[in-house]
């Protein structure tokens, strides 16, 4: 198709110059008995004002430069917002080929964050019809610091992303030390932008945080990441939640129209994202959603993490010779799996599952999830690692199962979760497995795509 393309144009263009082969009778333009004065359009047309700025000023050219010479200017406010003046000449000394005009600003009046437009036009006298005459611009006070490394103490410049909802497709869970810069609003100083570097596949994430509220808000942007229903990109979750309700536990469903917030005390940016196909759209091409972490080094970082791995199945063979499964487990407290003086507890439970859809292994999910915080019979609490601990099943004839962990801190809250789904008629002989995180993070909705 491409290489079709390129003769259809290769056709045009040859048909366009065989049309050219035909003799014209050309008469080539006079220049004008002037200055010939024009505007630079390579000067570019959007002027950014600084703070108190009372004028700025835009250049003219013109090709003679042979003695003084002022030409007539106007300018006209678009917007007849009444903050600019214009002059109404230019005025080009001997032998020069540039001169400025000076447009004045009524700063105090100007509102900051608006576009607006203005024209500038040289007089009849003195334009070359081979020239710009007039000229339009964007005035606009924005007032941001520079970009910066963020290193307002205790944060060092870097952090640690946590990609909790698509580590596991692309193989990269976490992303340790990125850089990360901000810029702060000078006319309201509680508006920062933030930038992570070299995120996901080398890409930069964007997004806004306003100090008085602790919320924040992703820019929609590219992943860097494909797959093979196409490139994947990531917008703010926040919006979307009505849509994907469905999905969510009431408790999860709240926090996330809330959307992406910071924890000033941790220094955690706690990011409600939504990663999605771009052919597909943002609904329809959704891929998973929730919440993923960004952790600025230099705070401290209370450690909630509770993991599982399933070593095997043990069948106890008691005397009345009635066999009886229990699920062999190692469960991990703590980053190192050596315990956290943050955790106050780990509730573990096995429930029956339904492991044939996405939404019905959530829903088993939530139901353990419930059974934990209810204190159900069948719930086991644990207060420190342990290795080849012995789960039972709680019927024997069970097949398909999900096991949740939850940590809690001091405060009876949820703070970690780490899950295994296991079908015993698929694979016989388990193999381990290693337990992937739960959260309002697991939420994947790419079997939706076709």
């Amino acid at each position: 198709m491409k290489n079709t393309y390129k003769i259809l144009c290769a056709l045009v263009l040859l048909s366009s110059a065989v049309a050219c082969s035909v003799k014209d009778n050309y008469e080539p333009g006079t220049l004008p008995d002037n200055a010939q004065v024009y505007f630079s359009l390579d000067e570019g047309t959007d002027i950014s004002l600084s703070d108190g700025q009372r004028t700025f000023n835009v250049n003219v050219f013109r090709n003679v430069t042979a003695g003084a010479l002022s030409v007539p200017v106007s300018g006209v406010d678009k917007d007849e917002s009444g903050i600019f003046t214009f002059p109404q000449s230019v005025s080009f000394a001997d032998g020069s080929n540039k001169a400025t005009v000076q447009v004045g600003v009524d700063f105090d009046n100007i509102i900051s964050d608006i576009d607006y437009e203005i024209s500038l036009k040289i007089g009849e006298s003195e334009v070359t019809p081979y020239g710009v005459d007039a000229i339009s611009l964007i005035v606009k006070f924005s007032p941001w610091t520079e970009w910066a490394p963020y290193k307002v103490s205790p944060a060092t410049g870097v952090g640690d992303y946590y990609y909790d909802c698509i580590g596991e497709d692309f193989g990269a869970d976490m992303d340790p030390a990125l850089e990360v810069e901000y810029s702060q609003s000078l006319a309201n100083p509680d508006n920062y932008k933030f930038r992570i570097l070299h995120w996901a596949c080398n890409k930069t994430l964007y997004f806004s945080y306003n100090a008085a509220s602790n919320s924040c808000t992703i820019e929609d942007g590219d992943t860097g990441l494909a797959n093979d229903y196409g490139e994947m990109f990531v917008t703010e979750f926040r919006d979307y939640v009505d849509i994907f309700e469905a999905y969510l536990s009431p408790e999860e469903a709240e926090l996330c129209k809330e959307g992406s917030f910071y924890d000033p005390e941790t220094g955690t940016f706690n990011l409600c994202v939504l990663y999605y196909i771009a052919d597909y759209g943002v609904v329809d091409g959704t891929w998973s959603f929730g919440f993923e972490r960004f952790c600025l080094d230099g705070f401290k970082q209370p450690d909630y993490s509770v993991s599982l791995k399933l070593n095997g199945l043990y069948v106890d063979m008691p005397e009345d010779d009635t066999p009886y499964p229990y699920a062999n487990l190692d469960v991990m407290l703590g980053k190192e799996g050596e315990g956290s003086e943050d955790i106050d507890k780990v509730c573990l439970v096995m429930v029956p599952a339904d492991l044939s859809s996405p939404e019905t292994t959530l829903e088993a999910l939530m139901l353990a999830e419930q059974m934990i915080v209810n204190g159900e019979e069948g719930v086991v609490t644990l207060r420190e690692s342990v290795q080849k601990y012995l789960l039972p099943f709680p019927e024997p004839e069970i097949t398909q199962f999900v096991i949740l962990a939850a940590s809690f801190d001091e405060s009876g809250e949820i703070q970690d979760e780490a899950y295994i789904t296991k079908n015993l008629e698929e694979e016989p002989e388990p193999e381990p497995a290693v337990a992937r995180s739960r959260r309002v993070s697991a939420h994947t909705l790419k079997a939706n795509l076709k």
